[in-house]
Order: C-alpha cells, then structure tokens, then sequence
C-alpha cells in the first residue's frame, strides 16, 4: 500500500515538472529587441543642441539616443572604434535602461583623446538576454577648447568686444553664443569663418551681424557666452569634428 501511494506521488510529481517545463517554454522571450536610434544631431547654429556633440564640461563626447519602444528593455551596449568605421569595435559601456535625460537616453565619453575621430553603435538588451540589430554608426572628435578671455567681469560695455584664443591650428569656423541667466534666454547666436590664422587671439564684436534679440545687452543683468570651435563638417554641414569652450559668464553694470 505504502508502496502504491510513493508511486502516485512520484508519478504527481513528474507531471509537474513537465507542466512547468513546458510553462517555462512558452513564457520564454525569443524575439530581439527593435534596432535602436541616435538622436539626430543639432546644426552648430542650433538654439537647442541634441545628438552626438562635444561638451563644454571638458573634453568629452556627449552620445544620445532616443529610449526603445519595448517594454523590457533593461540596457544598451554601447561599442566604440578609433579613427575608422571598419577598425574593431570594443564595447564601451553597458548603459541601464532607465538612465534617461529629458525622456532621451544618454552617455558621456570621458576616455577620449584630442584629435582622433570615434565611432559609436548602439544594442539594445531586452530582459531575456536578446540583443537587437546595431544601430547606425556615428562619429565625433574633439579639438582643443578655445580660452575665453573678456568679458569675465562685470562690464559697462552694452555691445561688448568678445574675445579668446585659440591655441589649435585645426578649427576654420567658430560660434558665438549669448545667453541671459535667470531666465535662461538665447541672445545670440552666430556662425563665422575664422579670418585671422597668424595669431591664437580672436575677437568678434557682439550682434556683429544684426540678428540677436537685443541689439544691446540690458544693464543690471547677468550673461554667459561660449565658443565652439569647428574643424570637420559632414555633407550636412553639421560637425563632426570640433569643440565647445566652457562657459564664460559676465553681467552689465547698472
């Protein structure tokens, strides 16, 4: 009897692990993820800049891509490659789903070096392990930052000279942007070839070209301005090689 009631247990038992085996089989995910997307890069004139670019910060590659439309998402592969889009990839960085920034995702390369090109592709990692198709390749290098130089302080000039230098002999084209704190406001914004090649120091005066939004800068108020420095340009005319100055911030004296 005993004997008779272990073999229906047994028996109850091995139904069981077939049921859930066979559970576990359909519940397993084998479709890949969707290919993901970079978001597209702004033009240097841009107010508002998005996609692969430099950062003011330092001497870093700012990478974005817009977040997969899977819900199970849990990481993406990024994979970088030096000088040339057919040299070996090496995975750069496993980035978590849910590092977003403004509902896009980012990643910050701060192992880089001044003047080399990098290229970058993206995979997207599901919760079962499935990686998808990789994204286009893009790509991007950096130029040594212009130094800022006046103004730095408060000034009493309301079309104020600005002027740098630029120790590197890569860049031909700069940009100029004014912008007003509290609130943050875009001023101006203005893209130049460079014209003086014989000397590190450069100068433009400001709304040189009759298109910021005060012609004048207003007393009592607080301003920052930036320089980047451009020296490859894709067919769009959108950089791929270049650099952004750190932010210089002066005020109008009352």
């Amino acid at each position: 009897m005993i004997r008779k009631i272990l073999e229906i247990v047994l028996s109850l038992i091995l139904i069981s692990v077939f049921i859930l085996d066979g559970c576990g089989d359909s519940l397993e995910d084998p479709t890949p993820p969707s290919r993901p997307q970079w978001v597209e890069k702004s033009a240097p004139e841009d107010s508002i800049e998005h996609g692969i670019d430099a950062d003011p910060i330092d001497d870093y590659i700012f990478l974005e891509w817009h977040p997969n439309s899977d819900d199970d998402i849990s990481a993406y592969k990024i994979y970088r490659a030096e000088n040339n889009a057919s040299a070996k990839f090496s995975l750069l960085a496993d980035v978590d789903a849910f590092s977003t920034f403004g509902g896009d995702t980012i990643y910050i390369d701060d192992s880089v070096e001044l003047n080399k090109i990098y290229y970058y592709y993206l995979l997207a990692v599901d919760q079962a392990g499935n990686k998808s198709e990789p994204s286009d390749t893009i790509r991007y290098g950096l130029i040594q930052k212009t130094d800022l130089n006046y103004p730095l302080i408060a000034i009493t000039e309301k079309r104020p000279r600005f002027e740098w230098h630029d120790f590197t002999s890569f860049s031909y084209q700069y940009i100029i942007r004014v912008e007003k704190l509290s609130p943050l406001e875009v001023i101006w914004i203005y893209r130049f070839n460079k014209t003086n090649y014989a000397d590190t120091f450069q100068s433009m005066l400001f709304d040189n070209n009759n298109t910021a939004s005060e012609h004048e800068l207003t007393a009592g108020t607080s301003y920052r301005w930036r320089v980047d420095a451009i020296y490859l340009v894709d067919p769009s005319d959108r950089d791929i090689s270049g650099s952004e100055s750190q932010w210089g911030y002066f005020s109008i004296k009352p």
